[in-house]
């Protein structure tokens, strides 16, 4: 039996061999899709999330970052990359140390696991970092985590 193989079109288009509908695929390499249940959902490319967060272009990490902090307040979407961000924390980049505090800050809501137990002493080292800029989005960020997480504010303020 031969499979009819459909082409993507400007707006996506159907894939004989995938249970999905391409419905769109942002700048970002982020697929937006249409299961054929109705269900829609979106495939995220996200693999190479710390490629993306740490690419030479600042301008499409900035806004990649943006994009992630950003829907993280409505949704864990972002969350299974937990540690995959944490990484990122001691990058020799500060832009990079920065997207990653914000991304963490982000997502602390999410936290059911408790992962940040793990990193907020790696996150709390940002408060003297070598870089001002980045030294006060820590603090920044570290509001956000305090509002998520209460139970972390002695170990903030101390």
């Amino acid at each position: 039996m031969h499979r009819q193989q459909g082409k993507l079109g400007k707006r996506g288009g159907k894939f004989s061999y995938f249970p999905f509908t391409v419905v769109e695929l942002d700048t970002f390499g982020l697929y937006n899709v249409k299961r054929k249940s109705g269900v829609v959902r979106r495939i995220e490319m996200k693999e190479n999330i710390v490629q993306k967060l740490t690419s030479k272009d600042d301008k499409y990490a900035c806004a990649f970052t943006d994009r992630i902090v950003a829907e993280s307040h409505d949704t864990d979407e972002w969350y299974e990359y937990f540690e995959d961000v944490a990484s990122l924390l001691n990058h020799p980049k500060s832009l990079v140390r920065n997207r990653a505090l914000h991304i963490l800050a982000a997502n602390a809501q999410w936290d059911e696991e408790n992962r940040f137990d793990l990193i907020l002493p790696d996150y709390l080292k940002h408060i003297t970092d070598e870089k001002p800029i980045t030294a006060r989005q820590c603090v920044k960020a570290l509001a956000q985590v305090g509002l998520a997480r209460p139970q972390y504010i002695p170990q903030i303020l101390s």
